[in-house]
């Protein structure tokens, strides 16, 4: 008859209880963990707080998305208040960390979280790498429709608006803009082999139904000097083989310069580089859609250029306080 109270050691016990585990618990249990982190980086991608929301954490998804929303609103007032731009150099780093910080903070509560989303862990990997992907592709198409529709980054190749803008400077250019004298504008370039440049970036000089000349003491608007900004030109008027006028030539004189002045149409503008001296500009540009040669049309305007953003040293805003309003 076997012994009723066998004499077990503590290290029989312990090799007992081990052997009746499971050994796959503690790796199915961490791609549990993960596989909910997921998820919840999923969700926080499509919008902030979702991934806290989805597992349980009300407070917390409330309080992201409020702030989420204060972000956005403020982001869009500046689109339509150019003088808030200097704002954006802190704003902009604030919502990436941010929106990294909520995702990661929602990946944290997710491991610890209890609630039963979705039993199969590979499938939450799967749910949570389409919902990234989904917030990734919120994420490009508003900047792509943003960049279409309000507001782009530039540059330009040429010094021809130096020493205002130079090449390697990167600007910011409003496209829902008015326009007034002396704004620095991107322009539309036709699709002509004259046209070297798909974007270019000029002053604007003349506005619609107005006659300009520029004649070597002056800068003509209507028969009258105009008084240049001290950031802006001189302006030189050249002949067509862009050589400077020294008096009224009629019959050599480029457009709108010394004895050959240029009346605008009511739909058209005339504009001209900083840098006069190697300048491509409406002195020398030929007739863009049926219209007279060096006057640019109202639709080949493409936005306001409001300021220079990189390099950190080159870093300025143009404000209007010289326009003609």
């Amino acid at each position: 008859m076997p012994d009723a109270n066998p004499n077990y050691t503590l290290d029989d016990i312990a090799h007992l209880v081990s052997q009746s585990q499971p050994k796959t618990q503690p790796q199915t249990s961490a791609k549990s963990r993960d596989g909910k982190a997921m998820l919840a980086v999923g969700a926080a991608a499509v919008w902030p707080g979702l991934g806290h929301l989805l597992f349980g954490h009300v407070r917390w998804a409330i309080a992201y998305c409020m702030a989420a929303i204060c972000l956005i609103l403020f982001t869009a007032t500046v689109l339509f208040e150019p003088r808030l731009l200097p704002t954006m150099i802190v704003v902009l780093p604030l919502g990436i960390i941010f929106q990294l910080s909520q995702m990661l903070h929602a990946s944290s509560l997710a491991k610890r979280s209890r609630c039963p989303i979705i039993d199969d862990p590979s499938s939450r990997y799967c749910i949570g790498l389409v919902l990234a992907f989904i917030g990734f592709g919120e994420c490009y198409g508003t900047v792509h429709y943003l960049q279409n529709n309000y507001v782009e980054i530039c540059y330009t190749p040429t010094d021809s608006m130096g020493p205002n803008i130079s090449p390697g400077d990167f600007f910011l250019n409003f496209r829902q803009a008015t326009y007034h004298r002396w704004d620095i504008v991107g322009i539309n370039t036709p699709g002509s082999e004259e046209w070297h440049y798909p974007r270019l970036c000029k002053r604007l000089v003349g506005l619609p139904n107005e006659t300009v000349e520029i004649t070597g003491p002056a800068l003509m608007i209507n028969g009258k000097p105009a008084q240049i900004p001290a950031h802006a030109g001189p302006y030189i008027p050249i002949d067509f083989d862009n050589n400077p006028l020294l008096d009224s030539e009629p019959m050599s004189a480029a457009n709108g310069c010394w004895g050959r002045p240029i009346t605008l149409g009511p739909d058209e503008y005339y504009l001209l580089g900083d840098n006069t001296n190697i300048s491509f500009d409406a002195r020398l540009w030929p007739s863009a859609e049926n219209r007279q040669p060096g006057a640019i049309p109202h639709d080949m305007l493409a936005g306001r250029i409001v300021g220079i953003i990189w390099p950190p040293a080159r870093w300025r805003l143009f404000d209007d306080s010289d326009t003609d309003k």
